[in-house]
């Protein structure tokens, strides 16, 4: 006897393969198929019905990805090496900062896994926020459909230490952020952008001096920021508004844990040339 209900659900599963690609979005495979959730849960599809799952598919299918069965395992483990999608925006990649591509080169990636977009498209003329953000929602829309780990944003005129990547990656939080200082030319100080006073992080000084890490309470830069794929999967950056404060007031409404990292301390190059590094205690 037919089991009427098993072939259905295997004809609406196949159909769901299919509008995913109907091959592994990690090796390219096509057997074993299994559409996985992008945010671990350690189940490898075990714990809920076959149908929820279907359900929950097409309801949330930017919830998913499609994965082979060894890969679905390998990217449920915890201790599994992360897939790292870096991003740098400018409107002339001979704009970047030479000194801030060596520091990408230089990056230590662990057993990580980690490619660098250099993003140069201009669609707003004049409106360098409004290109910054479509340039790095362009690099969302890729960490989100390769089932990327993390997006680690990097501007043009930083200069990032060897160490940056890993220490942003043991630090705990949603959005993790390096401290940056502010440009003399642009606002006539090197403190750090996180101590701004427009920039609402209080007590941001005393944590830097100690360097503790900390949560935020406001805003800062796109300067030097790891963010998670909880976060990317579900918010944009914005191009039309305040940019950066923005995003940043966007992060506080939805709840997302904001973590200031003084341990990862970046170099901002300014426009006459000159590497400003800012000061931590007694420097």
């Amino acid at each position: 006897m037919v089991n009427v209900w098993n072939w259905k659900f295997q004809r609406k599963r196949q159909e769901l393969i299919d509008q995913f690609g109907g091959k592994c979005q990690n090796c390219g495979g096509t057997e074993n198929l299994e559409l996985a959730h992008k945010e671990p849960t350690g189940l490898n599809g075990r714990g809920r019905g076959s149908w929820h799952r279907y359900y929950d598919v097409r309801k949330n299918p930017e919830k998913y990805w499609l994965a082979c069965k060894d890969c679905h395992k390998e990217y449920d483990r915890e201790d599994r090496p992360m897939k790292i999608l870096g991003v740098t925006v400018s409107h002339n990649l001979n704009h970047i900062a030479i000194e801030c591509l060596q520091g990408i080169q230089a990056l230590d990636l662990g057993s990580h896994q980690v490619h660098w977009m250099l993003l140069t498209e201009s669609p707003y003329k004049g409106a360098g926020d409004m290109n910054i953000a479509f340039n790095q929602n362009k690099a969302r829309q890729k960490a989100i459909n390769e089932t990327y780990d993390y997006m680690m944003i990097v501007e043009s005129d930083i200069i990032i230490p060897k160490h940056a990547l890993l220490t942003l990656l043991e630090t705990e939080g949603d959005v993790i952020v390096g401290i940056t200082p502010e440009r003399p030319t642009k606002v006539k100080t090197d403190d750090f952008i996180v101590c701004m006073s427009w920039n609402h992080n209080n007590d941001a000084r005393a944590h830097i001096d100690k360097l503790e890490s900390f949560e935020m309470t406001g805003s800062d830069g796109y300067t030097c920021i790891l963010v998670s794929r909880k976060v990317f999967s579900e918010t944009e950056f914005p191009v039309v508004g305040s940019g950066d404060m923005g995003w940043y007031n966007v992060l506080h409404k939805k709840g997302f844990k904001v973590i200031c990292q003084p341990r990862v301390r970046t170099y901002h190059k300014d426009i006459d040339g000159k590497i400003i590094k800012g000061r931590i205690g007694n420097e």
